[in-house]
């Protein structure tokens, strides 16, 4: 993929199971160092986390957001979000990334999609 600039650093991360760039989310990567801040740039799912990147750190100086919903509208059912994003969040903390993506591609949402790659 092209950089989208030549007077800054771009990498591109990719989601498990989407891409060919540079950095594949599943692997430990660092975006930025104690004195910089960056600009992210993200689409459908890579804009959800942007934003919430952008709205949860000092380190963002500014987030690019394409085909990203900022979620749910009735209060109830961010509550019911937030809790199984919770419950997830602990998963991937407690049992590691191998087990996660394991029980993430085992859901309905990801039923009759396609693994790329070892998990």
């Amino acid at each position: 993929m092209k950089s989208l600039s030549n007077d800054a650093r771009t990498i591109f991360v990719d989601l498990p199971g989407h891409g060919k760039s540079q950095v594949h989310a599943k692997h430990e990567c660092t975006i930025f160092t104690e004195e910089q801040r960056v600009v992210l740039v993200g689409y459908s799912m890579g804009a959800r986390i942007a934003l919430h990147m952008a709205l949860n750190s000092d380190k963002i100086k500014g987030a690019v957001i394409i085909s990203g919903s900022p979620g749910l509208k009735e209060e109830s059912n961010r509550k019911i979000h937030q809790a199984i994003d919770k419950s997830r969040a602990k998963l991937l903390i407690s049992h590691g990334l191998h087990n996660f993506l394991e029980t993430w591609y085992s859901t309905k949402l990801c039923q009759g999609t396609t693994q790329v790659g070892d998990l």
